[in-house]
């Protein structure tokens, strides 16, 4: 069926809708059967089955939506989502409202086919402007899309003034060290920058309650620690 083949409605309205020429009245069936048996004094075994059907529902279909299937996008698609390479995501890059600066966080969204929405963000532990890094990073988001689209975007979230090196709290063993003090007072430090910016109860520790328990929701507790 195409476009031509379907009648216009007399009715006023700003966009062009039509409606099949064989358009059927919806049908909705609907059935249930239930035993019930006395068992015992005042015990009794109930049993349900219910069941529906439809029939002729109402559907629509955007005439001009566009076929990502052949323009190019499909394949762009999924050389974005394996790491090749991504026009999308040269042209984030090369926004002159970038400055140079790197990403912090990036978020991708597209529109389904069908309609609908989705959006996921992307927060580096480094800040990067490296094309693998981030197509690292969006690669894994890309995987969650449910759908199809017909578009897709992509959108940065947070720039760094520089790129900033994650620097670590406790030196691997085997590697020197310092002594007990110190790292004692360095995770100390850590701990008071986590709770200063989310909050009391947002450190907490591990209490040893019963071990030996066979459930393990009661071997251990989970509880705020604030000094």
């Amino acid at each position: 069926m195409s476009p031509t083949d379907l009648l216009q409605p007399a009715t006023s309205s700003n966009s062009i809708r039509v409606v099949d020429p064989e358009f059927q009245s919806p049908l909705t069936h609907g059935w249930a059967i239930t035993y019930q048996r006395q068992i015992w004094g005042r015990t009794m075994l109930e049993i349900g089955y219910v069941g529906r059907r439809a029939q002729h529902l109402f559907g629509a279909y955007n005439v001009d939506q566009a076929d990502y299937t052949t323009n190019g996008f499909l394949d762009a698609f999924v050389a974005a989502k394996s790491g090749g390479e991504s026009a999308l995501l040269d042209r984030l890059l090369a926004r002159p409202e970038r400055a140079g600066r790197p990403l912090r966080k990036v978020a991708v969204s597209a529109r389904l086919v069908g309609g609908g929405s989705w959006r996921r963000t992307a927060t580096l532990r480094e800040a990067s402007a490296d094309r693998s890094r981030l197509r690292a990073a969006l690669g894994t988001k890309l995987a969650e899309i449910p759908a199809p689209v017909v578009e897709l975007r992509l959108e940065a979230v947070e720039l760094a003034d520089r790129v900033g090196d994650q620097l670590a709290l406790v030196e691997p063993r085997g590697l020197g060290g310092h002594g007990s003090d110190e790292l004692d007072q360095r995770l100390r430090e850590g701990l008071r920058q986590v709770r200063a910016s989310t909050g009391t109860g947002s450190i907490c520790a591990v209490v040893e309650m019963a071990p030996w328990s066979r459930i393990p929701e009661t071997r251990a507790l989970v509880v705020p620690r604030d000094d």
